[in-house]
């Protein structure tokens, strides 16, 4: 939830700086966090964010799991 939270305070500077989805998503398989990375996905998905690492990521996420 705290992770959560930070994503919506921090909502605009998100938008400007997708690398720090980047993070979010490294520390949540870092600390095998998979319910966090399920929301980071959908989110990613609705922003439509085109980023060659967030893809690349994503990929080896479903192709290797959390």
């Amino acid at each position: 939830m705290d992770i959560i939270e930070v994503i919506s305070d921090h909502s605009d500077y998100i938008e400007d700086d997708y690398m720090s989805l980047f993070f979010c998503l490294y520390f949540c398989i870092y600390y095998n966090n998979p319910e966090m990375v399920v929301f980071l996905k959908t989110l990613i998905k609705k922003m439509r964010i085109e980023n060659q690492e967030i893809d690349y990521l994503l990929e080896q996420i479903e192709l290797n799991g959390v």
